[in-house]
């Protein structure tokens, strides 16, 4: 499994991308991946295109993101869901997440989508 995003003190696999390396240009082949990108918007739109275009070479990628409905990657992932062709599962997380570093949870809700090859089930 590789960490798409993660920094020296918070990667969860040990093989994983910092922000030097830019995980979302770099090659996600051969991988189950996790990714939990940077929150800004630029960031979720790099990543989020970046895992909808490894879904063709066969990557399942989780993401980790902000519960952004109107925010145009979301679109690109909920439009995906509805076409059926692929694999893409919302897994909305009850409460607000506490992030490593952080003294209060954050102010948003958050989501992990599940996205990969194969249709719903």
């Amino acid at each position: 499994t590789l960490d798409a995003a993660a920094s020296d003190d918070n990667a969860l696999c040990d093989l994983y991308y910092t922000k030097e390396d830019d995980g979302a240009v770099q090659d996600w082949e051969g991988f189950t991946v996790y990714c939990n990108p940077p929150f800004d918007a630029k960031s979720l739109q790099a990543f989020t295109q970046k895992a909808i275009r490894e879904v063709s070479n066969g990557v399942l990628t989780a993401l980790h993101v902000p519960a952004k409905t109107d925010q145009p990657w979301f679109h690109w992932l909920w439009e995906r869901y509805q076409a059926g062709v692929w694999r893409v599962e919302f897994r909305w997380i009850q409460g607000r997440v506490k992030y490593v570093g952080n003294k209060d949870n954050a102010p948003f809700p958050s989501l992990t989508v599940i996205l990969g090859p194969g249709g719903k089930s």
